[in-house]
């Protein structure tokens, strides 16, 4: 995957035999991060024009942009049968906790935080910032 000013280029998994798969425009600032949503079928990107947007690579349109705020520079993404979530980094010292099905922050983290892992298993975050830390985070996440 590889992220330019304003358009997402996405290529298939084989290394050996690499070629272009989907190009999507619409973001107006610097792409920073990109993820895959589910069975693969969407990715949300963060950019610096301050949104998010959900990509349905089906149609290869946007299908849902939502406002962070601040520009995004890491997203983590759980889907699993009950939720889908999706953390943003952003730029505004906040780590959002997203439901997408709610369509809502339901949790925010107050951390200069420039990167960001979730643990497999979903209890811990491990964040990293510009205080030149990692943190792990615990709880009801």
């Amino acid at each position: 995957m590889k992220c330019l000013q304003r358009k997402l280029e996405y290529r298939g998994p084989r290394v050996e035999k690499t070629e272009k798969k989907h190009t999507l425009t619409g973001h107006s600032g610097k792409v920073m991060a990109a993820k895959f949503l589910g069975d693969a079928s969407k990715v949300v990107t963060g950019s610096h024009d301050r949104t998010l947007k959900v990509w349905d690579l089906r149609s290869r349109a946007c299908i849902e942009t939502k406002f962070a705020g601040s520009s995004c520079n890491d997203l983590v993404t759980v889907d699993n049968a009950d939720t889908k979530y999706l953390l943003a980094c952003v730029r505004d010292d906040t780590l959002k906790l997203i439901d997408l099905r709610m369509n809502q922050v339901v949790k925010n983290f107050r951390s200069a935080v420039t990167a960001t892992a979730w643990h497999p298993y979903g209890s811990y975050l491990a964040s990293v910032d510009r205080s030149k830390r990692a943190v792990i985070w615990a709880g009801d996440l």
